[in-house]
């Protein structure tokens, strides 16, 4: 019920009902809290009619019933408030629910598929095809690699003979100071020389199949030693 001595007032058109609402109990100067203490409508039911927030207020015949009490209470026409109420409740787009779309977790794994092996075996066929024509045109091109492991050059030596031992490429052919000698299918080959007393100078060539020649020089100092008397 009003207050005693509160007549009912009109209703300006123009505002919502939860602003006509809250007006009135403005002007009253009540808080939420003092019209919960009178009418026993929980204050948290009265904002949500102010603020137009009905879907927070329970439903039928108990909104219906927090409305006219409300109202009654704060000297507003009951008819004209449930009329209202009617329009805005009919306005209130319903918005359709929101379904949350969730990502699927990325996955850190790495996957073999049929399109990455062709792609590392196409990369491997290139670099074989690659490797070999190198290889091949290197034989063409360049001459044979020469290595020899003893004797080491410009070294000194008692013994009158001596094995030159080395390595190249296979099929390679060998001369030293031009005769040929025996080389093995992996390329190595080794070969006794006899020195003069003094100076040597060893040429060791190793002729490709394409003729092409790689050369090493070796010079040795042989002396002899002095046979006891």
């Amino acid at each position: 019920m009003a207050p005693a001595g509160f007549r009912f007032k009109s209703i300006k058109s123009g505002l919502t009902l939860g602003d006509r609402l809250r007006q009135a109990r403005e002007k009253q100067k009540l808080t939420l809290a003092d019209v919960e203490n009178q009418i026993g409508i929980r204050a948290k039911y009265l904002s949500a009619l102010e603020e137009g927030r009905y879907s927070a207020l329970p439903k039928g015949s108990y909104l219906r019933g927090f409305l006219l009490s409300y109202a009654e209470f704060l000297g507003l026409p009951k008819e004209k408030i449930l009329e209202i109420w009617q329009k805005e409740e009919k306005n209130i787009s319903i918005e359709p629910p929101k379904f949350k779309t969730e990502r699927l977790p990325k996955t850190s794994g790495f996957f073999i598929t049929p399109r990455l092996v062709s792609i590392f075996l196409s990369i491997v066929l290139v670099i074989s095809i690659g490797g070999y024509v190198f290889y091949q045109v290197r034989d063409l091109i360049a001459a044979p690699i020469l290595e020899i492991f003893s004797p080491k050059d410009e070294s000194v030596t008692s013994q009158e003979i001596i094995e030159v031992r080395g390595k190249t490429e296979p099929g390679s052919i060998v001369k030293i100071n031009g005769q040929p000698i025996d080389v093995n299918p992996t390329g190595e080959f080794q070969e006794e020389v006899f020195l003069r007393s003094g100076l040597n100078v060893l040429e060791v060539t190793a002729e490709s199949r394409t003729k092409k020649v790689s050369r090493k020089t070796i010079i040795l100092d042989y002396r002899e030693t002095q046979k006891p008397f």
